[in-house]
């Protein structure tokens, strides 16, 4: 029997794709963040916060010189600090050009996150380092 997933995001261009299927899509409310599209402010973090989620995939903004993941966003960074608190297994995803930038706000540790997706050009110093803080998983 297939199971259908219940589906929550702040970020409109998430849900939408989902949109036409048989799962449960819930877009949390906010101020939309114009460059990135994303639903931010307390209400959001509130929602999350009330939450007790399997699993949250997360993005990032950079990566360079810090010891989590970072986005440019204060408000983003609220949110994704109650997403992470929210879930029982954390996932990062992101491209290896992340790792020549940095984010302003770090938004948790890697000592949080239980596996960092990314792409077969991450740096090889990059890549000793991460895969001793969390499960480094790469994909093409």
């Amino acid at each position: 029997m297939l199971k259908l997933l219940i589906n929550i995001s702040n970020a409109i261009n998430i849900v939408q794709p989902l949109a036409g299927t048989d799962n449960d899509i819930y877009l949390v409310g906010g101020k939309i963040h114009s460059s990135s599209l994303a639903m931010v402010g307390l209400w959001g973090v509130n929602v999350f916060e009330s939450l007790n989620a399997d699993i949250v995939f997360l993005g990032t903004d950079g990566l360079r010189g810090r010891h989590g993941p970072c986005t440019a966003s204060y408000e983003e960074a609220e949110i994704k600090r109650a997403m992470v608190k929210c879930a029982t297994i954390k996932v990062v995803v992101s491209d290896s050009t992340k790792f020549s930038s940095s984010g302003l706000f770090q938004f948790c540790n890697w000592s949080e996150i239980d596996y960092f997706i990314t792409d077969s050009a991450i740096p090889e110093n990059e890549f000793k380092d991460l895969k001793s803080l969390t499960e480094v998983i790469i994909v093409d």
